[in-house]
């Protein structure tokens, strides 16, 4: 079996992953797949077909739903908890200079869009600072999961990365080459093989490497899959596909619509008899206001327009799919009520998709720490020393602040602690943004206790006619 092989499973949602992906990329996408998406009307020539795509309009209603969802999710930053040796690794996660905050926005995007995202903690050849390397879902083509001592036990992973290598005959020029990592157990110690693609087949480029922790060889493969409701091997249904369907549905009716008003908005000369000079003069018939027709005597005419119901039915049908799509997550898309809502009616309109935002921020949130952790014990922390957790608070809603007033009532009497009044009150967002509990703790130490949070209350200004009437 050659080392490109697709695992079955890879080969069933493909297609799925390109539905997700044109979509998201938007019009351009959509209609350069044309029949796929756009089937051709029987008896439609090749020309006419290209107009009729033309007319067509996609709405960028799962872009914008993705959009949304990740900005739910990054709507606060991700809490980060890592060692001093880990450092340079959270400034600098790939080592190219990205950050973790941003690493982490690509992966929850990617899992959004999907379902699927790998994440592989790896280190330099030779020795360096270990880093994180982030695969599409695309580009996971093969895996293995082993029952190991009764554990299930990733024991093969094979991602395709694509490279560039500038051509011996011109310095300015590359060529795209394709390459496939191998990350594989052999017998029972982590391995890793590269192939490159070199004329319609692949060759192993390298001797087979074992990684190293400070000279002992690694019992695991450092790879985690993020999906939208697990960290399983076994690729997941796009979260967003329904919505992604129902868009090329909402386009296809757009394009019937279209279609049917091109054919029939402007209305039709029709002339019953015939017209002074035969037909020639006939073949030759224009309208407008410096012509004129000489018809024959019992001759008539009239204009020909679209009375039928069809156009209405479509637009209505269209209005069905903008309306389905909303519902499937694409809220951005919806008519906003008039009016002020209460913000539980908003956390209830937005429970399915807060639901499904939860599972996947809160899966991303174990797959990201994992990763992370394991890069930090590879650069000299403790195992598991290193975390990301991810905001899952997804709907904006500040506490009053009589329910401020209440809550450091609450702590002043000695029924709650500091830390609690901490973070109800980072729950509340009522703390500056990125405030530790340490930051609270000084700040209250600075400006005293709870009066401190809002300010003394003014004394009142005293009254002289009175003061006056009392020294009298």
């Amino acid at each position: 079996m050659p080392v490109d092989t697709k695992h079955d499973l890879y080969s069933r949602v493909a297609g799925q992953w390109k539905v997700m992906r044109d979509c998201v990329a938007g019009e351009d996408a959509v209609k350069a797949a044309a029949e796929a998406y756009l089937p051709k009307p029987t008896g439609m020539r090749h020309d006419e077909y290209l107009a009729f795509k033309q007319r067509a309009s996609f709405h960028d209603a799962t872009a914008r739903t993705v959009d949304g969802l990740v900005g739910a999710v990054f709507r606060k930053p991700p809490e980060i908890d890592a060692p001093s040796t880990a450092e340079v690794l959270v400034k600098s996660v790939d080592g190219a200079g990205l950050p973790i905050e941003v690493f982490a926005g690509h992966a929850v995007r990617e899992v959004v869009t999907a379902g699927r995202y790998g994440v592989l903690a790896d280190v330099p050849v030779g020795t360096g600072t270990p880093y994180l390397a982030g695969y599409a879902a695309e580009a996971i083509i093969n895996w293995r999961v082993e029952r190991l001592a009764g554990r299930r036990v990733l024991t093969l992973v094979v991602l395709a990365e694509d490279a560039a290598r500038v051509k011996a005959e011109d310095e300015f020029e590359v060529a795209a080459v394709e390459r496939l990592l191998v990350l594989q157990l052999v017998d029972g110690w982590y391995t890793v093989r590269r192939f490159e693609k070199v004329k319609d087949k692949f060759a192993e480029i390298d001797t087979p490497a074992m990684p190293l922790r400070r000279g002992a060889r690694l019992d695991f493969i450092p790879f985690t899959f993020l999906g939208a409701t697990g960290l399983a091997a076994e690729p997941e249904r796009p979260p967003l596909l329904g919505l992604a369907t129902s868009n090329i549905s909402h386009y296809q009716v757009t394009a019937d619509l279209r279609h049917t008003l091109h054919l029939t908005s402007l209305p039709t000369p029709v002339v019953a008899g015939r017209m002074h000079g035969g037909d020639t003069a006939q073949s030759e018939l224009k309208i407008g206001s410096g012509v004129a027709w000489l018809l024959e005597e019992g001759a008539r005419w009239g204009m020909m327009e679209f009375t039928g119901a069809g156009a209405a039915a479509q637009d209505r049908m269209r209005e069905a799919y903008k309306q389905e799509m909303a519902a499937l997550g694409a809220r951005l898309l919806e008519d906003q009520k008039a009016g002020v809502e209460a913000a539980e009616t908003v956390s209830l309109r937005h429970r399915g998709e807060n639901s499904v935002l939860a599972s996947i921020a809160a899966t991303a949130s174990r797959g990201l720490s994992q990763a992370l952790s394991w890069a930090a014990w590879w650069g000299g922390a403790q195992p598991d020393q290193a975390t990301i957790a991810l905001n899952s608070d997804f709907v904006e809603r500040a506490m009053s602040p009589s329910e401020m007033v209440q809550l450091v009532a609450a702590w002043q009497n000695g029924g709650i602690g500091g830390e609690a009044l901490y973070h109800n009150l980072r729950e509340g967002e009522r703390l500056p943004e990125g405030w530790t509990f340490d930051d609270f703790q000084r700040d209250l130490e600075e400006h005293g206790p709870a009066g401190a949070l809002f300010g003394p209350e003014p004394e009142p200004e005293p009254d002289e006619a009175a003061m006056a009437g009392a020294m009298e």
